[in-house]
C-alpha cells in the first residue's frame, strides 16, 4: 500500500520494484525490501483430543473425569536472499529456522448430584478439582552467505552460524463447586465457588477465591397472575459473582536477567562476562479481580408474542495487574506489574422480540442494545503507553494529544496565533488548551474513546408460504480509532505513497482549513499525535441475510429439499475511511493493525436434503 503506485512488484525482466525508482528521491521506503521477495513460510502440525469416562454411582451421583490434550508444532522457515535493484542491494542471504513446541494437558473430574425429592424441590450439586498445564519449547537456528538463492538449507549457509532455544511453563489449578435449588419453578436459588491457582503468582499469592450467587423469582407462576391473561411469563432475577484475572505473561513475579553483558573489570579494563536485570519483579502480585453485579426481568406478553428482557448491570475491577511505568534511569526496559486501582463498566441491555402471524405470513422482529459507562480510579497514578492514557475519571485507554484548530493560511494567522515552533503558512494550527501563549506538551488533551458508548443489533425472521427471509444488522455508536500518523500517512514529512485526500491539502490561502501542506522533513511536526488521526469507527453492518424456499414434502421423493442463498457482510454504513472499524483501537508504525485483512463478503449458496 505505500510503495509507489508506478513501480510493479515485478519488472518484466524478473527483477523485484521497490518504493522508488533509481534516481529518485530517497524516501522511508527505500530500505524495505520488497515483500514478494522474502520467504516466511509456517507450517502448523496441530493434534486435538478429550477422553473422558463416566460411573453411576447412584441413580442420582454420578462421577466423571475427562483428560484432554492440545499439542501444536510450528515449524517455520524465513529465507531472505541477495538482490540488487537501482541503488538497493542485498549482497548476503541469510536463512532463520525455528521449531516451536506447545503441550497442554488439562484433567477435569466432578461429582454431580440430582435429584427432584418428593413435592416440589429440586436440588444439583457439582464439586471438581481440575488442572491445567502447558510446555513451550523454543529451538532456532541462523545462517548467512548461502551460495545461491535456491538453497535454503541450514549447512548450506558459510557465515554466521548461531543457535539458540528457550523454555517456559505454567499451569492452573481449580477446585469447584456449585448448588442449585428449585422450588416449584417458582423460585430458583444459585450457589458457585471456585478457588484457582495460578503459577504466574508467586507462592504467598497464588491462590485466589472467587464466589457467586444468583436468585430467580418466577412471578408468573404465583396464584395471584394467574388471572391476569396479558402476561405469558414473568421473572425476575438478580446476581453476584466474582471472576480472577492472571493474565499477566509467566513470571512477572521474579526478576529477569540479560545474561550477555560485559563488563569492564580492574586495573587492566579486561572485558569480564557479566548479567544486568531486564525486568523487576514484584513477588506480591495477586488476582486480578472483577465484580460482576446484575438486576433485570425477563417478560412475555400476549401469548408470547412480545418478549421483553431487560438488565442494569455493574462491573468493578479490582486490584488491577497493570505495569506501572518507571524511570529510565533505572536500567531496565520492562516495567513491574503491580494490582493498582479499579476501572468500573455499567450500563443497560434491552432486547425486546415481536412475534406475529397472519395466515401464511409469519414474522418475528428482535432489537437489542446496550450501554457502557466507564469510570477509572488508580489512585491518581495515570497509565501512558503510546498515544493511549488511563486515568481517573476517563475511560480506559482514552486517545491523548493535540487537538487541530484549523489550518495556517497566512503568515499574520502565525502572528496572531499562541507561540507554535516551526509554524509556516500551510501547517497545522494547535489548539492553546492552557491558554499561556505556547503550544508544547501541556496542550494535550483527551480526544478520542477507544470504547464504545452504545452497542445494538436486529434481528428479522420472516416466512411466506414456503419461502423464509432472515435478516441480521448489529453495529456501535460512540467509539473512534487512532491511525498512527508517523506509519498511516507520511506524505508530510516525505515522498512515499498515500491517500487520496491528500490531493485537497493546502496548497495556498483558502484551498484547505483541514489537511496541512505537504513539506520535505515535516519541520513543524504536523504528524504529531492529535485528533487529526481520530477517526469515527461507529457503523451498522448487515452482517447476514438468507433467503430459502422450502418444496413440499415428498418432492422427488424426499422428505425435505430446502434452497437457500446467503450473505455475510453485505453492506457496511459507517464514517471510518478504511478497511474496517472493526480493527484495533490504534494503528502502529508498521500498519499492523490497519493492515488487518477486511471482512469479506462471503455469498453461499446451498441445499438441504432429507431422505
Amino acid at each position: 500500500m505505500r510503495f509507489s503506485p508506478t513501480i510493479p512488484y515485478k519488472f518484466p525482466d524478473g527483477s523485484y520494484g521497490y518504493g522508488v525508482r533509481p534516481g529518485e528521491q530517497l524516501g522511508y521506503l527505500a530500505s524495505v525490501p520488497n515483500a514478494y521477495m522474502i520467504q516466511n513460510d509456517l507450517a502448523r502440525y496441530r493434534l486435538l483430543g478429550n477422553l473422558y469416562a463416566e460411573y453411576l454411582i447412584l441413580p442420582s451421583l454420578k462421577f466423571r473425569t475427562t483428560i484432554g490434550t492440545d499439542l501444536l508444532i510450528d515449524d517455520r522457515i524465513n529465507f531472505t536472499p541477495t538482490y540488487a535493484f537501482g541503488g538497493r542491494t542485498n549482497t548476503v542471504n541469510t536463512l532463520d529456522r525455528s521449531y516451536a513446541n506447545s503441550t497442554t494437558w488439562l484433567n477435569e473430574n466432578t461429582l454431580s448430584y440430582d435429584h427432584t425429592f418428593t413435592g416440589k424441590h429440586a436440588v444439583s450439586a457439582l464439586v471438581g478439582y481440575t488442572q491445567q498445564s502447558n510446555r513451550y519449547d523454543l529451538f532456532s537456528a541462523h545462517r548467512e552467505s548461502f551460495p545461491n538463492n535456491d538453497i535454503r538449507v541450514l549447512d548450506a549457509g558459510a557465515l554466521n552460524d548461531r543457535a539458540r532455544g528457550t523454555a517456559s511453563e505454567w499451569s492452573i489449578r481449580s477446585y469447584i463447586g456449585r448448588l442449585n435449588y428449585n422450588f416449584d419453578d417458582k423460585y430458583l436459588v444459585s450457589a458457585n465457588v471456585r478457588v484457582d491457582g495460578s503459577s504466574r503468582f508467586g507462592p504467598s499469592n497464588r491462590y485466589g477465591v472467587f464466589p457467586s450467587f444468583a436468585a430467580a423469582w418466577r412471578v408468573s407462576n404465583e396464584n395471584f397472575m394467574k388471572e391476569i391473561n396479558a402476561i405469558s411469563d414473568l421473572k425476575v432475577r438478580a446476581s453476584w459473582g466474582q471472576l480472577g484475572n492472571q493474565e499477566i505473561g509467566l513470571y512477572a513475579f521474579t526478576s529477569g536477567l540479560d545474561l550477555s553483558q560485559n563488563y569492564v573489570l580492574g586495573t587492566a579494563q579486561g572485558i569480564a562476562p557479566g548479567a544486568a536485570p531486564t525486568s523487576i519483579g514484584n513477588p506480591n502480585i495477586k488476582w486480578e479481580t472483577t465484580t460482576m453485579q446484575d438486576i433485570g426481568f425477563d417478560l412475555s406478553l400476549f401469548n408470547h408474542q412480545i418478549t421483553v428482557t431487560a438488565d442494569y448491570f455493574s462491573k468493578l475491577t479490582s486490584d488491577m495487574l497493570v505495569q506501572v511505568p518507571i524511570p529510565g534511569t533505572t536500567g531496565v526496559s520492562t516495567a513491574p506489574y503491580q494490582n493498582v486501582g479499579s476501572v468500573r463498566n455499567s450500563g443497560f441491555e434491552l432486547g425486546v422480540t415481536y412475534r406475529k402471524g397472519t395466515g401464511d405470513f409469519k414474522y418475528d422482529l428482535n432489537a437489542n442494545v446496550s450501554t457502557i459507562n466507564e469510570v477509572v480510579s488508580l489512585a491518581g497514578l495515570p497509565i501512558i503507553s503510546g498515544v493511549f492514557k488511563t486515568a481517573e475519571g476517563h475511560p480506559i485507554n482514552s486517545i491523548f494529544g493535540y487537538v487541530q484548530e484549523g489550518v495556517f493560511q497566512t503568515q499574520e494567522d502565525i502572528n496572531k496565533h499562541a507561540t507554535q515552533l516551526n509554524a509556516k503558512p500551510g501547517d497545522i494550527m494547535w489548539k492553546d488548551i492552557n491558554n499561556d501563549g505556547v503550544i508544547n506538551d501541556l496542550d494535550r488533551d483527551y480526544i478520542g474513546n477507544t470504547i464504545p458508548r452504545l452497542s445494538f443489533g436486529f434481528t428479522s425472521n420472516m416466512s411466506y408460504k414456503n419461502f423464509d427471509l432472515s435478516i441480521f444488522i448489529q453495529g456501535i455508536a460512540g467509539r473512534e480509532i487512532y491511525i498512527d500518523g508517523t506509519g498511516g500517512r507520511r506524505l508530510m514529512d516525505n515522498f512515499d505513497n498515500t491517500t487520496a485526500d491528500y490531493l485537497g491539502r493546502w496548497t495556498g490561502p483558502g484551498t484547505s482549513n483541514h489537511v496541512p501542506r505537504i513539506v520535505w522533513g515535516d519541520p513543524s511536526n504536523n504528524r504529531r499525535t492529535s485528533d487529526f488521526w481520530v477517526y469515527s469507527a461507529s457503523y451498522a453492518r448487515i452482517k447476514n441475510v438468507q433467503l430459502g424456499y422450502t418444496f413440499p414434502k415428498g418432492t422427488l421423493g424426499l422428505e425435505r429439499i430446502r434452497l437457500y442463498t446467503s450473505c455475510q457482510n453485505l453492506l457496511t454504513f459507517t464514517p471510518y475511511p478504511w478497511f474496517d472499524p472493526e480493527v484495533g483501537a490504534g494503528i502502529d508504525n508498521n500498519f499492523t493493525s490497519l493492515m488487518t485483512y477486511p471482512q469479506p463478503r462471503t455469498i453461499l449458496f446451498g441445499i438441504n436434503l432429507g431422505f
